[in-house]
């Protein structure tokens, strides 16, 4: 995904969890990013729409990884 599909990303995961300081600042932001800009968009959203629907809290980086690769091997 590029910086501005995960700028969409990182709303929709601070949304989902607005108790969770979850992405506080720009430095943040930009080593999120680049340990997810390999996930492509639609995976990405996919994922989060997954954790959200099952899980109270918001996911790590790898969490977010393991759960594309579910999601990538077309499991909804």
């Amino acid at each position: 995904m590029n910086k501005h599909e995960f700028a969409i990303f990182a709303d929709a995961l601070r949304t989902y969890y607005p108790k969770e300081q979850i992405l506080p600042n720009a430095q943040a932001m930009e080593l999120w990013f680049r340990e997810l800009q390999d996930v492509p968009y639609q995976v990405a959203e996919a994922t989060l729409r997954k954790w959200v629907a099952t899980n109270k809290w918001s996911p790590s980086i790898a969490e977010i990884r393991e759960t594309a690769v579910i999601v990538s091997n077309g499991d909804p």
